[in-house]
């Protein structure tokens, strides 16, 4: 990868609406990383300047920059925490502060550099670590701007810049401050607004159940985690029996909630590992993890003895009751998912031919019917 590919994949990466959009837990450690890599390219290129103009004091103190700026970025590589090394790079830099107002000038530009400080630790850290650390650092500019430091100063400060230096540096730190505040309240909105759209758009806006869109999102990711552990991952493929009647002689409006009834009682009968989809009309596919063939049968039968047993209660109709059939296939990573499903809709198929109101089930050492290839 040559330095101009890896430079813009770096900025994409600042400018993804992963890290934009993150909370700051999520955004500290890369943040740090960002912040000190650049700190420490600033010294190595300040350093020979430095030199070369005899400034000892300047390049002593931009090398051992570089220096603490190596050491965090060592320690950031080797610690699982990030808060030890921001401690140790906040306590230089506000040391560092203070021997620029001390021994540097604002004729010379050095003392300007800590206004920078409000901007950066907003941006990168937040405001939940920049509120205590910029309060402090005003604290130390108000100290070493009065009449007490006058001795141990180098340069001499005019009356104006002491009075302005602190002033600018509060309103520097409060603007920066209301914009990370901003950006963080747009951040959680945006983050929030995204999370119901994604919501939407996998979930069934009359059950409640998650929908086929997000069937192909779960089931890559129980794929994933099923080679890892080969703990068994079953399909159950269900449908509820003679479900047009219900409409033709209750009303669609009927059929509805007898859809809803039914996703409830998928809800309470399954573990919170688990997942039900409402594949499409009155049929529903259920994926069981950390399931055997028999586990997924005992499930489904559990399943459609609620259905039988439990009636949606009606004031003007009475006890709407329906029965439903079941097709458990345990999934074959030998198949595509789409074989998958389609085998699990075969069992299903074979539950209705066989009188419905029962279930059928492939074993896990049953081929595939050469059928359902071409599915």
């Amino acid at each position: 990868m040559n330095p101009r590919t890896w430079f813009r994949k770096k900025i994409d990466t600042l400018v993804s609406d992963e890290y934009l959009l993150g909370v700051e837990e999520q955004r500290w450690r890369s943040n740090l990383i960002f912040l000190m890599t650049f700190v420490l390219i600033l010294s190595l290129l300040m350093a020979p300047v430095y030199y070369f103009n005899r400034y000892t004091m300047d390049l002593i103190a931009v090398l051992i920059t570089a220096g603490v700026s190596v050491v965090c970025l060592f320690l950031l590589h080797c610690m699982k925490r990030h808060e030890w090394p921001l401690y140790l790079f906040a306590v230089y830099l506000t040391f560092y502060s203070m021997f620029l107002m001390l021994f540097g000038s604002s004729a010379g530009f050095s003392v300007l550099w800590v206004l920078a400080y409000p901007l950066a630790v907003c941006f990168f850290l937040g405001n939940r670590f920049a509120q205590p650390y910029l309060t402090i650092l005003i604290a130390s500019i108000l100290i070493l701007f009065s009449p007490l430091f006058d001795q141990w100063r180098t340069a001499r400060y005019s009356l104006n810049f002491r009075l302005q230096f602190p002033i600018i540096f509060v309103a520097f730190s409060c603007l920066a401050m209301v914009v990370e505040h901003v950006h963080q309240r747009t951040g959680r909105k945006l983050v929030d607004m995204a999370k119901r759209f994604s919501a939407s758009a996998n979930q069934d806006q009359l059950t409640g159940l998650s929908n086929r869109r997000a069937f192909y999102d779960v089931i890559e990711r129980e794929k994933a985690r099923e080679r890892r552990h080969r703990s068994g991952l079953q399909l159950i493929m269900c449908d509820i029996d003679w479900f047009k009647a219900i409409n033709d002689r209750f009303g669609h409006q009927y059929g509805d909630r007898f859809l809803i009834h039914v996703a409830r009682l998928f809800k309470s009968g399954l573990r919170s590992e688990d997942y039900c989809f409402r594949w499409g009309g009155e049929e529903f596919l259920i994926v069981l993890p950390n399931t055997t063939v028999e586990g997924a049968v005992m499930v489904a039968e559990r399943l459609r003895s609620a259905m039988a047993t439990t009636p949606l209660a009606d004031k003007h109709f009475g006890p709407i009751s329906a029965t439903m059939s079941f097709g458990v296939h345990p999934f074959s990573m030998a198949q595509t998912v789409d074989e998958n499903v389609a085998q699990a809709d075969r069992c299903l198929y074979r539950a209705k031919q066989n009188g419905r109101n029962r279930i059928e089930h492939d074993t896990a050492e049953e081929p595939p019917p050469e059928t359902l290839k071409d599915q």
